[in-house]
């Protein structure tokens, strides 16, 4: 007799919800890679340099247990100084305070604006106030409209009892953010192999 455990919740057995997790996580990372490509060309087309651009940067969060790489999708630098930060994920409701929390707890002082998108939608945000200044659809607000903004924006470091809060709210989201591993589904027997 085959035990709920293993035919699992949908009754196709461990390798169906494997193999079902597995597709989902190809479709996201596929619209994820549209996402980027579709965020450079819009920054690119919206009056950014290729030089202001970093695609992939690593950032260093720190913590009370040590400092804690972490990665974001652009660094948009003007003149050497951090504007804003762009996160690509398909869910921008659940993500945004991700953003903001990794603006606000890897730089020393912040940059004054970050950014979600999946590539249809872009939410631009205030580092400090965590208020919106934009939302476009399938656009990026332009080079100039975001200095404009930013230059509102008094730079100021983050206290270190607000950067310790936005740090573990990071890892938080960090840890959330991890790839699933499909061999890790209970095999019906009570252990995760």
């Amino acid at each position: 007799m085959v035990g709920k455990a293993e035919k699992g919740c949908y009754g196709g057995g461990k390798e169906a919800v494997n193999k079902q997790l597995q597709e989902e996580d190809r479709r996201e990372a596929e619209a994820t890679v549209d996402a980027r490509l579709l965020t450079r060309k819009l920054l690119l087309e919206n009056g950014f340099f290729d030089v202001e651009i970093q695609e992939d940067a690593s950032l260093i969060a720190h913590t009370s247990r040590g400092d804690e790489s972490v990665s974001i999708d652009f660094l948009i630098s003007v003149d050497g100084s951090p504007l804003m930060i762009v996160k690509c994920s398909m869910a921008l409701e659940s993500r945004e305070r991700h953003v903001i929390a990794l603006a606000r707890a890897a730089f020393d002082i912040p940059p004054p604006l970050c950014a979600i998108t999946d590539g249809l939608v872009t939410r631009v945000y205030r580092t400090a106030s965590g208020s919106m200044f934009s939302e476009l659809k399938e656009d990026f607000p332009s080079r100039a409209r975001l200095l404009a903004e930013a230059a509102q924006i008094k730079p100021e470091p983050v206290s270190k009892k607000r950067r310790e809060m936005e740090t573990m709210i990071l890892m938080a989201f960090e840890a959330a953010s991890c790839p699933r591993v499909p061999d890790r589904i209970n095999d019906g027997e009570g252990s995760n192999k």
